[in-house]
């Protein structure tokens, strides 16, 4: 999920993001990459358990953070986004998931459904 945290950090792309169709080029071009990197997550994982394929990787934990820490930080929704919900709810009931969210996030719980979270 490197192309979402590049998008992230576009100067101004958290700050415009709900502004977009205030016609700061930036961040719709921002918006359209970020758009772009959860349909190509969507795609990979309508045909695959984990974005590795069969096996759980370190590209599924970096990838995680992107789809729901960050989500706290820049609201955005996963509504559309059957797959990659899908997969966040596989993630997440994986016990050693659990056990590192209970040890590094005590009491939060990450957003993993469609909506926005609430800022």
């Amino acid at each position: 999920m490197p192309c979402l945290h590049h998008d992230w950090r576009v100067e101004g792309f958290p700050r415009a993001f709900p502004q977009i169709i205030s016609g700061d080029v930036g961040a719709r071009f921002a918006l359209r990459g970020f758009e772009k990197s959860l349909q190509i997550l969507q795609d990979r994982l309508r045909t695959n358990t984990w974005l590795g394929g069969d096996e759980f990787t370190a590209a599924d934990i970096m990838n995680v953070c992107a789809l729901t820490t960050m989500k706290m930080f820049l609201p955005f929704s996963l509504a559309g986004y059957d797959s990659v919900l899908a997969y966040l709810k596989r993630v997440t009931e994986r016990t050693a998931y659990q056990r590192a969210v209970a040890k590094g996030d005590p009491g939060i719980q990450p957003p993993i459904g469609p909506e926005k979270p609430l800022r």
